[in-house]
């Protein structure tokens, strides 16, 4: 069955209010991730699925990538959404032209805010 996994930008920001009131002894760290909304959405054709942590198994039930929401321990660029792959042997990176020959019909980039540089996303439909 097909999943589609959504990164919900707009509850991150939600909850980033949150992680502030807690940072700064307003509220507990624990209230505060007691109050927060999943952050990640899971749609197959029969559900929609919210949750903070989405694990990724290949055909036999192995773990092999998650993808991992800490708003109270992000990583040093500050990410607090990202996917981990358990064996980077697994991970293949595509240029443009590799990724029109896989069937990925669409490769976007984006000028990123505040002098970042440009993101790149590949789509598979």
């Amino acid at each position: 069955m097909r999943a589609i996994i959504n990164v919900n930008r707009h509850v991150i920001a939600k909850n980033r209010m949150l992680t502030k009131r807690a940072q700064s002894g307003e509220i507990s760290e624990d209230a505060a991730v007691a109050e927060m909304a999943p952050t990640l959405s899971v749609k197959t054709y029969k559900a929609n699925h919210y949750t903070k942590h989405v694990l990724i198994k290949d055909g036999r039930g192995r773990v092999i990538a998650q993808i991992v929401y800490r708003p109270f321990n992000p990583l040093s660029c500050g990410a607090t959404v990202w996917i981990e792959v358990l064996d980077s042997n697994n991970v293949e990176i595509l240029n443009e032209s590799q990724s029109k020959e896989s069937g990925i019909t669409k490769v976007s980039t984006r000028k990123a805010s505040r002098g970042e540089g440009k993101r790149h996303s590949a789509c598979r439909v």
